[in-house]
């Protein structure tokens, strides 16, 4: 049977919150998060299971970074993973995983050691179980006779994608580094005091469109974020209230990347006039000492 496995994003390593957290919390947060995996906790950490990794002191750092919230579990105290149904997959659909590939791997077994060899085992489940339809070209039964059965029509299937654009989606599906510029402004957003944004499937869709359409790299986009949520300049600040959500970043992506550029050009040091005509002397001095050497001059 497959392991499951704790997901990590690739960046994490130079993520601000790994940085505020340290090395040995986030060493905890991965072995914590490996465990609760392998038991189905839903990210739920006991309290008496931290001291197999680490210490409180840890726990208080992931806290304080946002990788952990304190919670209560059947009246046990501990922390829980923060957004760990995001990223990763609940014990529910873990469970129904391990199930599935357990009776594929009886399927398998069934087919190589009875039906393919023409044998019947009593204590196989699958050897006895009634087929799920006829054999193939087995006449239809038509009670009414005379004619050929009208077709069953297909059971709809929910398509998750053709949810409202305000709704907020499951994750799981979408690529990484569109989850991580989503997270990165959402988390911008909340840290400026407004409440968290839900990540919709229109910011999913907006986030794509940057990237893969518009040719935005991703760190571009989080430097754009960053400009206009976290800095200090008066262009900065007038964009904060006005891009709180993927789509105004992407249509207001240009202005701010020229403010931005302009705003930089502006912050380079000059060359003071006075400077400038003394370089220009040096200069020519050094012109005229050449010419004077060359000529022989004294």
């Amino acid at each position: 049977m497959a392991a499951m496995w704790f997901k990590v994003d690739d960046k994490l390593h130079d993520h601000r919150k790994s940085r505020k957290a340290g090395r040995a919390a986030m060493g905890v947060w991965v072995l914590a998060g490996s465990w609760s995996m392998d038991n189905e906790t839903d990210g739920f950490i006991p309290e008496d299971v931290l001291s197999r990794w680490g210490t409180k002191a840890d726990a208080t750092r992931l806290v304080a970074a946002g990788f952990w919230n304190p919670d209560t579990h059947e009246g046990e105290p501990g922390w829980r993973f923060h957004d760990w149904a995001r990223f990763q997959p609940s014990a529910a659909v873990t469970a129904a995983k391990r199930a599935k590939e357990h009776e594929a791997g009886l399927r398998g077994n069934h087919k190589r050691w009875h039906l393919d060899r023409g044998i019947s085992d009593p204590d196989c489940e699958f050897c006895h179980r009634v087929p799920d339809r006829e054999p193939d070209g087995a006449p239809d039964d038509d009670p009414i006779g005379g004619g050929e059965s009208a077709p069953i029509p297909p059971v709809p299937v929910p398509d998750p994608l053709t949810t409202s654009s305000n709704e907020e989606v499951g994750q799981s599906d979408a690529r990484p580094d569109i989850i991580r510029i989503c997270d990165y402004l959402a988390e911008a957003v909340e840290e400026n005091g407004s409440k968290r944004p839900a990540i919709t499937k229109s910011w999913l869709t907006e986030a794509r469109r940057m990237l893969d359409l518009d040719g935005r790299t991703e760190d571009e986009v989080i430097r754009a974020i960053d400009w206009c949520q976290r800095g200090e300049s008066d262009r900065a600040r007038f964009w904060r209230p006005n891009v709180m959500s993927m789509q105004k970043l992407r249509a207001k992506f240009d202005q701010m990347r020229l403010q931005a550029a302009e705003e930089s050009r502006a912050q380079q040091p000059r060359q003071s006039r006075a400077s400038q005509w003394l370089q220009l002397a040096a200069d020519l001095g050094d012109q005229h000492e050449d010419i004077r050497q060359i000529g022989g001059g004294r």
